[in-house]
């Protein structure tokens, strides 16, 4: 994966978590 898309990733997980 490329390391834009972790990092658009990270912000989803803190709205799930």
């Amino acid at each position: 994966m490329i390391n834009k898309e972790i990092f658009l990733l990270l912000p989803s997980v803190d709205l799930i978590v």
